[in-house]
């Protein structure tokens, strides 16, 4: 299968930008009675292939891969095989969003007269439900009290926090673990409460860390989402970092609109971000 382009793609409104690439895999021909597909028992279709991935194009709404690939297909799947295109826009931070997708019914596509030669075929994108593909979200409620030389961070929630399906069938436990820096330095940490089994745990746990006025401009804020695997050990999902310089637009803005606001609450969502490494003093 060669993907080889897409022109006019529309991503998702609070895009900035579009950096898309496409997921490619064949899975079954879902069951119909009449005119009604039947849900398989588990609520998903069976996939057939393992997923595949093009490159990532930077910025662009016409994208042209030619890219090729080889996915093994059963003769006895050939009938009830839908290869299924999925286009995403590319975010660096890991938060990808779907563009859209289409498919094609093989048997539909009579390939058995396409034997050792080229067809083409093109299709119309179905508009996408905006599929998110981050490790979930993150509330944090920042205040500064110059009075006393404090900084309060409330961990209220998170959502949508994703697990691998292949090694968990139902969420882990969570915490949330804080630290703060100043000039990359680590001062202090705090850590939530664990949280039982759920990918939208409730938290609203405050920490207080003490800190000058004047570090605000060198001090950052790290929030880890930890969880336990099956032996017990600690991983961390992802992470948010609040600071002048965060990776991120919206820890930067955060940080910002504390410093701007003094002993005023400013509550903010974050998108996790996949950690680059794992902090030993938070383990």
């Amino acid at each position: 299968v060669t993907v080889i382009q897409a022109s006019d793609l529309i991503p998702a409104e609070n895009s900035t930008g579009c950096d898309p690439y496409v997921k490619l895999y064949l899975e079954n021909l879902p069951p119909k009675i009449g005119e009604n597909e039947v849900p398989s028992e588990q609520g998903e279709v069976k996939k057939l292939s393992k997923v595949f991935r093009t490159t990532h194009k930077l910025d662009t709404h016409n994208p042209t891969w030619s890219e090729s690939f080889n996915i093994h297909l059963d003769i006895a799947d050939l009938e009830k095989a839908v290869l299924l295109f999925e286009v995403y826009d590319y975010d660096k931070m890991g938060h990808d969003t779907k563009i859209g997708k289409t498919k094609a019914v093989l048997k539909e596509l009579e390939v058995v007269n396409f034997l050792n030669k080229r067809m083409e075929n093109s299709a119309v994108l179905e508009k996408s439900d905006g599929e998110y593909l981050g490790l979930g979200d993150l509330c944090v409620i920042l205040r500064q009290s110059p009075s006393d030389n404090q900084l309060h961070v409330t961990i209220l929630e998170a959502k949508k926090l994703s697990f691998d399906p292949t090694k968990y069938h139902s969420a882990p436990d969570v915490q949330v673990s804080v630290t703060l820096a100043i000039n990359n330095k680590k001062l202090a940490n705090k850590k939530t409460s664990w949280r039982a089994s759920t990918k939208n745990p409730y938290f609203s746990e405050t920490m207080i860390f003490s800190i000058k006025v004047s570090n605000l401009s060198v001090a950052s804020i790290i929030c880890s989402l930890k969880y336990k695997n099956a032996l017990g050990i600690k991983k961390c999902l992802g992470r948010v970092t609040l600071s002048p310089n965060a990776e991120s637009l919206s820890g930067k803005k955060h940080w910002q609109e504390m410093m701007d606001q003094p002993r005023r609450a400013i509550a903010m969502w974050h998108g996790l971000i996949n950690p680059k490494y794992q902090d030993k003093d938070d383990e």
